[in-house]
C-alpha cells in the first residue's frame, strides 16, 4: 500500500507540482487518520524529486513501451499512434463475438460479412500515411 502511494505520489508530482498530504488527511498507509499515526504524510513537489527517481519512472515507462506495442515510444508520430489504436479496436472486434453480433445487427449485416470487413479494414487502418518531408 505504501509503495502505491508512493509511486502515485511521483506520479503526480512529475505531472505538475501535486502535493499529497497537508488537508487531504492521507498519509502513507492510506487509511486516511490524521491523528496518532507515526507514518508521516507524503509531499512531493517537482523540487523534491531527485534525479533517481525520475529515472526509475522513466525506465518503468521504457519497460512497458517495450512490452505492449500499443504505448508507443519517443519516435511515433500521430498517424502511427492512430493506426495502433484503429488496429487494436478491429482486432477486439473480431475476437469478442457479442461486440461483432452487436455491430452486424446496427449495420444489417451477418456476423461473417461485419467479420470480413473488420479484417479488410485492418490492413488500411488510417488510409496512407503522410507524406513525409526529406530529414
Amino acid at each position: 500500500m505504501v509503495e502505491e502511494r508512493v509511486l502515485e505520489g511521483l506520479y503526480m508530482a512529475l505531472r505538475g507540482g501535486f502535493q499529497l498530504g497537508g488537508d487531504s488527511g492521507v498519509e502513507a498507509g492510506g487509511a486516511g487518520n490524521s491523528e496518532g499515526s507515526a507514518v508521516e504524510l507524503l509531499r512531493f513537489s517537482p523540487i523534491n524529486l531527485q534525479a533517481s527517481d525520475r529515472f526509475n519512472i522513466n525506465s518503468q515507462l521504457e519497460h512497458l513501451q517495450a512490452k505492449f506495442v500499443g504505448t508507443g515510444h519517443a519516435d511515433l508520430n500521430r498517424f502511427g499512434w492512430a493506426v495502433n489504436i484503429q488496429c487494436d479496436s478491429y482486432a477486439s472486434y473480431t475476437g469478442h463475438n457479442p461486440r461483432l453480433a452487436y455491430f452486424a445487427i446496427a449495420e444489417n449485416e451477418s456476423i461473417g460479412r461485419e467479420r470480413y470487413n473488420f479484417m479488410k479494414r485492418m490492413l488500411l487502418h488510417c488510409g496512407l500515411p503522410p507524406e513525409r518531408g526529406e530529414d
